[in-house]
């Protein structure tokens, strides 16, 4: 697996401003050559430069699984245009801004926010073709911001308690661990990026919470 610490604009929460998935990367448009091309290197991914609703928060406003986007209700015409034009599907979700810490995946199952309605989970449900759950983390609505997912293990923040971890990990059918990033923040997903091929922190992270992700993830 590839181990990168980086930031972006002198940002750690590099989990804000890109997605990544197993097929694809979500990357600010105005990245840097050296930027995007480390990304390729470490996730092994095809990189797509863009914006969502004129905003560099590619983590925030999507969420993707291989080829498959949601994107927040605020995307233009224009950037929906634009990703369905180079192929990927999209969903665009009408009633949501946030969505990127709204919704956990892998191969197995989705974890949706609480704060979706039905129609909402039944529709990214059916998007994703996968079965869905739906419960707080960490005392929080925030599902996504809490936990990161592949389809091999998963990570949540250090506040979940025993019985949301063991919910966790019997919907992603994968074994997982708790940990932080840039030191000491609980909310991991926003200076992580993960997928099977490689990990992502924010260059706030301790060598600790590095080798801790390192051990979660590693096959």
């Amino acid at each position: 697996m590839h181990i990168k610490k980086t930031n972006f604009k002198s940002f750690s929460s590099i989990g804000i401003f890109c997605a990544v998935s197993d097929k694809i990367a979500l990357i600010p448009i105005d990245a840097s050559a050296k930027f995007e091309e480390l990304v390729k290197d470490v996730f092994e991914v095809e990189t797509i430069k863009a914006t969502i609703g004129e905003s560099n928060l590619l983590g925030v406003l999507s969420k993707i699984y291989n080829k498959k986007v949601v994107i927040s209700k605020i995307t233009t015409d224009k950037e929906l245009a634009f990703f369905e034009d180079i192929g990927l599907n999209t969903l665009k979700l009408n009633s949501y801004h946030a969505v990127g810490n709204m919704i956990a995946v892998n191969k197995n199952n989705l974890l949706l926010s609480k704060m979706i309605n039905d129609d909402g989970k039944k529709e990214i449900s059916a998007f994703m073709g996968l079965d869905y759950d739906s419960f707080n983390l960490c005392n929080t609505e925030l599902v996504g911001s809490v936990v990161a997912a592949t389809n091999m293990a998963f990570v949540c923040g250090a506040s979940i308690k025993e019985t949301e971890f063991e919910k966790v990990k019997n919907l992603f059918k994968v074994d997982g661990n708790v940990g932080t990033i840039n030191y000491g923040e609980s909310f991991v997903s926003s200076g992580l990026l993960v997928n099977s091929k490689g990990l992502m922190v924010g260059e706030d992270t301790t060598g600790y919470e590095l080798m801790r992700l390192d051990e979660i993830f590693r096959e």
